[in-house]
């Protein structure tokens, strides 16, 4: 990923950018840039004055750059945000047709009665299926039907 185009500019030029996206907002409306694309799209079109084709790493820098410095009235020099990398898990709750290849080991004397050994071992209860290893997955159809967004994980600063 790369960095913000926007790092680049200096106070002054950031300052009525910002002016003009708070204009566009009314109250705390500013905080829902990546809720909604009409609001995503006025950042985008107050970033594009500046002659950059705008990236969501320029909106994210903007959003941060407006957090960071509301409560001191974007006081000249403005506190810069720095970039970090973050890992994001979701849990995807899924409904799916799939063929799981698991590898399970077993031991024996003759390979002829392994696959026969194995099912016995099974039936018995000694063994099952899915103690083993999944290996290759085969998904035939899927329908995902609910996404839970954790927590983020700082990686490193950039």
């Amino acid at each position: 990923m790369e960095r913000s185009s926007l790092e680049r500019f200096n106070d002054k030029i950031l300052i009525k950018i910002i002016d003009n996206i708070l204009k566009d907002f009314d109250g705390d409306e500013w905080r829902n840039a990546f809720e909604d694309s009409s609001y995503y799209d006025t950042y985008q079109s107050n970033i594009e004055a500046l002659g950059i084709d705008v990236e969501t790493i320029d909106v994210d820098y903007m959003y941060s750059l407006i957090t960071l410095n509301i409560r001191d009235d974007f006081k000249i020099p403005l506190n810069r945000p720095n970039l970090a990398k973050y890992a994001q898990d979701v849990n995807v709750t899924e409904r799916a047709i799939q063929t799981n290849r698991f590898r399970n080991f077993v031991y024996s004397y003759d390979e002829n009665i392994v696959s026969e050994k194995f099912r016995f071992e099974e039936n018995e209860g000694t063994l099952s299926i899915y103690d083993g290893e999944i290996i290759k997955t085969e998904v035939h159809d899927s329908e995902s039907y609910d996404w839970d967004y954790l927590s983020p994980i700082k990686i490193k600063d950039i």
